[in-house]
């Protein structure tokens, strides 16, 4: 058998999910795979269970035995070592895939002749709860132009799962996962897409299990500052790799992101049960000693949800009282001269078209305060019980979507991690509606008809 897709699955005390992950490979209707399982050294039951997959399906299963711990990174470096695919495929041990996924993933890589396709992942609990997410966008489908290399440095987010990948743009650029650290994938996944020459996507879903006993949700562990080690690793193979010096303000988004607003979120919404002041202290320190200004980065207000922003500004000892004191909320974003331009440019061309924004949150409510002609959007459809059948303090109707949909054209969505399921049920609904990515079209150099669909 010509083997042309390798899937590697780091394990590590997952024998409670192990069966349906590996089970959902073994059922996958293309054939030319192989699945490595690569045991990270783990304490539980996990290895009889592999044993047993690998004397059953031996042409299919490798396996591969660490005796010492080297984190997920470690694990996948190992996979990769002994992959014969042409292509890669990273799949964790308690997630899972549908039959057809390596197919669909794998004929549009060659039918398009892309190094990487990707697709939508679906987050999945123990109490049913369902959202459909995604790191990549129809808009950056293509040859790699440098507009489109850096919307997905910005978006293509972290994760290695939830797409295929060719084997030589890892090898090749030297694309491994730092070692002995968790948050490995924020180290080194953003710089996937540096060195594709043609990406695709494909709306098909990975099952990404959220299990609240994962190691990442230990609260006060001392990994817990491996986030911001990760992404001092990203930074410095981004300057190793002259990236710095083609996209500066791109790197100087990303970084701030992911250091020092991530950094903030796991000090005080959820990773410590008192925020660690010392941690604190480091991540600003770092932040201005690599970028004293990063809050004047033009994607500053609208790449960072507004209670990250005021707890980092409010932290940040070296700013001056009034921008500490300064209220944070998505009007500071879509009050900025060039955005005002594009919200007039929005608002004009929904003139005399009936149109639904989808999402009466804050950033929804906002974004309709900041509009100068924000009656030309109809309605807002959301699908909190609790304010359906209301007005917000715009005016607006706020509708369920059965019977907003009814009523309209365009659909505009707020917020950019809920546009792809928003943008399904949609569809399913009416076909001929038109989904409008907001952030999108706000944050890059498009077109409102580039970011519609």
């Amino acid at each position: 058998m010509c083997i042309e897709v390798s899937i590697i699955v780091p394990v590590y005390n997952v024998e409670k999910y192990l069966n349906r992950c590996v089970e959902s490979l073994l059922n996958q209707t293309y054939k030319n795979i192989e699945i490595i399982l690569v045991n990270d050294a783990s304490p539980d039951n996990s290895i009889a269970i592999m044993k047993e997959y690998e004397k059953k399906y031996p042409d299919i299963i490798k396996c591969i035995y660490l005796t010492k711990n080297v984190r997920q990174g470690g694990a996948r470096n190992r996979g990769l070592k002994i992959a014969k695919g042409k292509f890669i495929c990273f799949v964790d041990s308690d997630d899972w895939v549908d039959s057809d996924y390596i197919d669909k993933l794998y004929n549009k890589a060659c039918n398009t002749n892309s190094d990487i396709v990707y697709c939508n992942y679906k987050l999945v609990d123990d109490s049913g709860r369902e959202d459909i997410r995604t790191d990549f966008y129809e808009q950056q489908i293509g040859n790699r132009t440098l507009s489109k290399r850096k919307m997905s440095f910005l978006l293509t987010g972290t994760g290695p799962c939830w797409c295929i990948i060719k084997k030589e743009i890892l090898i090749e650029n030297n694309l491994l996962f730092p070692e002995q650290m968790l948050y490995e994938d924020m180290a080194i996944c953003p710089l996937f897409a540096q060195y594709a020459k043609r990406m695709d996507y494909v709306e098909d879903t990975y099952y990404y299990y959220q299990r609240e006993n994962s190691v990442v949700h230990d609260v006060d562990a001392d990994f817990q500052e491996d986030e911001a080690k990760a992404i001092l690793h990203l930074y410095n193979e981004c300057e190793k790799r002259k990236i710095n010096l083609e996209m500066p303000v791109e790197l100087e988004a990303v970084f701030t992101k992911y250091y020092y607003a991530w950094g903030i979120n796991a000090c005080f919404f959820g990773k410590y049960s008192v925020p660690p002041k010392r941690f604190i202290r480091n991540l600003v320190e770092e932040i201005h000693k690599i970028y004293p200004k990063y809050y004047c980065n033009p994607y500053f207000y609208g790449n960072i949800e507004p209670r990250l922003i005021s707890k980092m500004l409010e932290n940040d000892y070296y700013l001056a009282q009034e921008l500490k004191s300064k209220e944070c909320d998505y009007k500071l974003f879509y009050f900025q001269p060039v955005i005002q331009t594009k919200l007039d440019n929005l608002m004009r061309y929904m003139s005399l078209k009936k149109c639904a924004l989808w999402g009466a949150g804050k950033k929804g409510r906002d974004f309709l305060i900041s509009c100068k002609n924000s009656e030309n959007i109809d309605c807002v459809i959301d699908k909190n019980e609790k304010i359906q059948n209301t007005k917000l303090e715009t005016g607006h109707r706020v509708l369920r979507p059965e019977a907003g949909l009814q009523e309209v054209e365009y659909v505009i969505v707020s917020n950019k991690n809920h546009y792809p399921g928003i943008k399904l049920e949609v569809k399913k609904t009416n076909s001929m509606i038109k989904v409008i990515n907001l952030d999108l079209y706000l944050l890059f150099d498009m077109a409102i008809e580039e970011c519609m669909r």
